[in-house]
């Protein structure tokens, strides 16, 4: 399993047959679901440890995820606010196209803030 994912964070890419192998044994239990018992649960969850514990990444990678997603959430929920903001205080920044940015940006801060 180890060579199933590449070691450098840049160039994580999943076997296509490591999820082929997952996705048929997951639709295969799926399909059954009369037959569903709790051997073949256990046998999926094991199987779903075995791939995550082959999906490691490394510290440094894990870190730089961590800033570029804090990142994009301050910077995008500072200028979707803006736009929130300079729509609702000022009456002639209410034409249609741009209630539909403002509500566009709107929506965009929710998904960031959820």
């Amino acid at each position: 399993m180890s060579d199933t994912l590449a070691n450098n964070a840049s160039d994580l890419v999943i076997d296509s047959d490591v999820l082929l192998n997952l996705i048929a044994e997951t639709d295969s239990i799926v399909a059954n679901a009369s037959d569903y018992n709790d051997t073949d649960v256990e046998h999926l969850w094991e199987l779903y440890q075995s791939y995550k514990n082959d999906m490691n990444v490394s510290r440094s990678a894990y870190v730089c995820l961590v800033i570029a997603y804090v990142t994009l959430i301050l910077v995008g929920t500072a200028g979707n606010g803006l736009v929130v903001t300079a729509v609702v205080r000022k009456a002639s920044m209410r034409t249609p196209r741009n209630l539909f940015i403002f509500n566009l940006a709107g929506e965009d801060l929710i998904q960031l803030l959820t």
